[in-house]
């Protein structure tokens, strides 16, 4: 799929319909940011306690990650992962309400976003909200 080709307000559900009957942790990230990826060190043991488990960790990042970066890092975090344009970034940070990264999302099992915040939520509230949609 060549995301660039997608339009903006498509973009996600594209992205999140192949994972449906899935819970999908969505983390907005970015190469640079230091505070994703302290979150993300924290989530690796968390990642693991779901393999096997009807759950999708699914990353992303835009533009101004730079590319080279970015698939410099990506191999080393379990997931999927998708670098948008920055358009298409424009349109999220507006629909969804992104003001900074890291931000994370929470995707039901029917693709329904569920949960928004900015800034990481902690392991233990992470797990909670993952388990109460893996309940559903």
């Amino acid at each position: 799929m060549n995301i660039a080709d997608i339009p903006s307000e498509e973009l996600f559900n594209a992205i999140t319909t192949p994972y449906r009957g899935k819970v999908v942790f969505v983390d907005f990230w970015a190469t640079w940011c230091g505070p994703c990826r302290m979150a993300m060190k924290e989530t690796e043991p968390v990642k693991k306690e779901y393999e096997g488990k009807d759950v999708v960790f699914l990353y992303l990042a835009a533009e101004n990650s730079p590319k080279g970066t970015w698939e410099q890092m990506i191999p080393d975090i379990k997931g999927e992962h998708y670098r948008v344009t920055a358009e298409q970034w424009e349109y999220w940070g507006k629909k969804f309400g992104i003001q900074g990264v890291p931000s994370y999302m929470v995707v039901a099992k029917d693709g329904t976003p569920v949960h928004f915040q900015v800034g990481f939520m902690g392991v233990d509230k992470m797990k909670e909200m993952i388990d109460k949609e893996l309940a559903k």
